[in-house]
């Protein structure tokens, strides 16, 4: 099992409702006891006082007013903090993602083969009729099917905001990628699939919070998203020889 201190968390927030943020970083920190667990914190200044709610509850900050997006956070975060840690892990800030499904999902990286792990949400029943709205649904399985045909990743859930890898794969995707937004883990997915990256796929338990951001307009957004990312991973050389009918689709090695 990897050592637990080589792991870094990052949650990327936008001004998060900040009592469910710090409940959910000392949740973490009891039960993966990482070696670090960072807040790239958009839309608050430098000094506000909630910045130091989250670091008694375990967290470092990084504050910037604006909204720099998430895919610039987790970059950003990432490039600093694959420095000093051998496994990345980022997870939605609303605390969708449980901790014991977090715990597993760093798990899968860190061994002698550096790979990319990631969550595929997996609601509790109750939880699922309670909270997540129907246009949800229909837009993450829509967004899942226009992913696998635009830009060919074979994935439940690429959207997910649950995903793990080891640094070394981070410094391999990192030259490419270049999404700032919301399409962060698609052009992720899809650099990783250029490349020739091994991926697992593992289901998390995941509860959907309320004050969702997706829009009536994101899925036309989002198609512009995926012919961007099609464009960066035909401009990523790959780890090793592949066939050329493969080096453009994401193929899920191991799902649980």
């Amino acid at each position: 099992m990897p050592d637990k201190t080589d792991l870094a968390i990052v949650l990327p927030a936008y001004r998060p409702p900040i009592d469910r943020l710090s409940e959910y970083v000392e949740a973490l920190d009891t039960q993966l006891d990482p070696g670090r667990i960072h807040v790239p914190f958009d839309g608050i200044k430098d000094g506000d006082p909630q910045l130091r709610r989250l670091e008694q509850a375990g967290a470092t900050v990084s504050p910037s007013p604006d909204r720099q997006g998430k895919g610039a956070a987790l970059s950003g975060a990432f490039d600093r903090l694959a420095t000093s840690f051998d496994r990345l892990l980022f997870l939605d800030a609303d605390g969708s993602t449980s901790g014991e499904s977090a715990a597993h999902l760093a798990e899968q990286v860190g061994g002698s083969s550096p790979t990319l792990a990631i969550g595929y949400r997996h609601p509790p029943q109750q939880a699922e009729r309670q909270n997540r709205t129907g246009y949800r649904r229909v837009f993450s399985s829509g967004y899942r099917q226009l992913a696998h045909a635009v830009v060919g990743i074979d994935a439940r859930d690429p959207q997910c905001g649950a995903k793990a890898m080891d640094a070394s794969v981070w410094w391999q995707l990192r030259p490419t990628l270049r999404n700032t937004g919301f399409g962060w883990d698609t052009e992720l997915l899809a650099i990783a699939a250029a490349a020739g990256i091994p991926v697992s796929e593992h289901p998390v338990e995941w509860v959907d919070q309320p004050g969702t951001t997706v829009r009536l307009t994101d899925p036309v957004w989002m198609l512009g998203q995926l012919l961007s990312a099609r464009r960066r991973a035909s401009k990523t050389p790959p780890r090793q020889p592949t066939p050329s009918s493969q080096t453009s689709r994401l193929r899920v090695a191991n799902r649980d």
